[in-house]
This record gives C-alpha cells, sequence and structure tokens, in this order.
C-alpha cells in the first residue's frame, strides 16, 4: 500500500501558483510545447471521482492538468504529476493505474511526469513494461529527480 506521507499538499499548493515555471524547469521539453495563452485546467475532481469509483482502490494523483498544446491543432494534453518523496517499488504499477484510468475518462493522451525527492541516486524508473511475448502495454514516463537539482537552484543566473 502506498505511504501517504504529507509530502502532496504542499506542492499540490505550489504547482497550482507556479505550473509553468516548475515545467520550464524541471521538465523544459515539456513546458516549451504548450500554449501558456491558454489557462491550464485543474482535474483534481473528475480524477478523484474516478479514483474514488475504480475497484483498484483508492489513488492519489499529485496534480492532475488540461492544457493546450502550441502545435497549431487543439489537441489537448492531460499531464500527470505524481511527487514521490520516498523510494517505493510500487511506483510504476499506481503509474501505470492513473495512466489507464485517466486515458479511460477523459480519452485524451496522457503524460506522466514523476518528480523523485527519494535518495537513491541510481533510482529512476520511467517505463513500465507488462505483457507476454512481446505483447502488451508500455508506459513511459517522464523523471525529474530532485537531488538532481542540490547546489544548482543556488546559483547566480
Amino acid at each position: 500500500m502506498r505511504d501517504t506521507i504529507q509530502h502532496d499538499s504542499p506542492w499540490k499548493e505550489a504547482l497550482d501558483r507556479f505550473l509553468r515555471p516548475f515545467l520550464e524547469l524541471a521538465f523544459p521539453e515539456v513546458a516549451c510545447r504548450i500554449c501558456w495563452a491558454v489557462d491550464p485546467i485543474p482535474l483534481e475532481q473528475e480524477f478523484r471521482e474516478i479514483a474514488h469509483d475504480a475497484e483498484l482502490g483508492p489513488l492519489r494523483a499529485d496534480k492532475l492538468v488540461k492544457v493546450r498544446l502550441l502545435d497549431g491543432t487543439d489537441q489537448w494534453l492531460l499531464i500527470h504529476i505524481e511527487v514521490q518523496m520516498h523510494y517505493d517499488p510500487d511506483l510504476l504499477r499506481w503509474l501505470f493505474d492513473y495512466c489507464c484510468r485517466i486515458h479511460s475518462r477523459f480519452r485524451f493522451p496522457v503524460f506522466s511526469l514523476a518528480v523523485l525527492g527519494d535518495t537513491r541516486p541510481t533510482w529512476r524508473p520511467d517505463r513500465c513494461i507488462g505483457g507476454f511475448a512481446d505483447h502488451g502495454l508500455t508506459l513511459r514516463f517522464a523523471v525529474c529527480k530532485l537531488s538532481d537539482f542540490e547546489g544548482r537552484l543556488d546559483e547566480p543566473a
């Protein structure tokens, strides 16, 4: 079962106010594709309903928002940000569960981002692979390891 240490609430509040600078810092390859002239739409309530009704038990997404892309289309992209402050061997399973639930409900592409705050420098999961004999599903997600920023944020610009 997922440990519910209360690191989530401050992150959610910060992401509500600073989503763009956060993405520009931690996931610049994502931030540069978003049309920031269109305000992101938070989807926490919708996701809470999905997680509550699911047979897999309650899960919690840290931040789920819908954004408009810069590619000239009306395509919307759901960004699921999961902040993980400790090593969790179940991370891959519940990121996969979140992705499936979100896609099933909204029928939009899902892009999962994992922010890892644990102290294991080599723990950098970026995919979940399930299936048999080269058939099945693969979920790839972007990872930001907070320890990679140690000392970098204090440097003068």
